[in-house]
């Protein structure tokens, strides 16, 4: 499973490496 790292509202892909806005929250 690949590890997400969430950042201040955004997140980190390892396999694209890019960071994705969150739209939703994560529960």
């Amino acid at each position: 499973m690949y590890k997400q790292m969430k950042v201040e509202g955004l997140l980190f892909d390892p396999r694209s490496g890019m960071y994705i806005l969150l739209l939703q929250e994560i529960n």
